[in-house]
């Protein structure tokens, strides 16, 4: 699970952190995020774009085209993410299957000590 690899990186017999001065970073004291796309009403939108769902399914199923994506994507465009929390208690594979959501070219994640600016700022 999630939690699992938290506890590997963070957890007492992980090896220590040397940029974690305040020791905030704990698996009890982190919250995780993944940058996600919203679907809604079977489109995916991209900063005012919207493509629909079914025809990025039939651009993909024979396989990723780099040529299509460039076509597709504007990258002189801000992006827009939006950023879910992620249960912990489930695996790798079920948070990156979550229904109505698109994880963006690769999954990112953002691993965030609670009690800090960043956290607060996020």
């Amino acid at each position: 699970t999630v939690w699992d690899q938290m506890c590997n990186i963070f957890g007492p017999n992980a090896p220590e952190l040397h940029w974690d001065t305040k020791d905030l970073y704990y698996p009890e004291n982190v919250e995780v995020f993944y940058e996600t796309r919203h679907i809604e009403n079977g489109k995916l939108s991209y900063d005012g774009d919207v493509l629909d769902i079914s025809e990025l399914e039939d651009k993909l199923k024979d396989g990723w085209d780099e040529s299509w994506v460039d076509s597709y994507v504007d990258y002189s465009k801000p992006l827009h993410p939006a950023y879910k929390s992620v249960n912990t208690s489930k695996t790798l594979l079920q948070v990156l299957q979550e229904p109505g959501h698109v994880v963006p070219w690769i999954p990112i994640f953002y691993i965030l000590a609670k009690g800090t600016k960043v956290y607060d700022d996020f």
